[in-house]
């Protein structure tokens, strides 16, 4: 699901299926991470977390770049 290019079998319209991969390397790129809950009666939930403490993460300047 947090697959780059991954679209479930019952999507329609546009779209890469690039979203949930793109906020998985955004949380982890803060330290944080992202997963999905079954929702009672259907559905899903979706839950990330970020440290609240310790230093912010590095960026080296040819990462910026990419």
């Amino acid at each position: 699901m947090f697959d780059k290019f991954a679209r479930g079998a019952a999507a329609s319209g546009p779209g890469a299926g690039l979203g949930l991969a793109i906020c998985r390397a955004i949380a982890a790129a803060h330290g944080g991470s992202i997963r999905v809950e079954r929702r009672e009666g259907g559905g899903a939930r979706f839950v990330f977390s970020l440290p609240l403490d310790g230093e912010p993460p590095v960026v080296h300047e040819e990462e910026r770049l990419r």
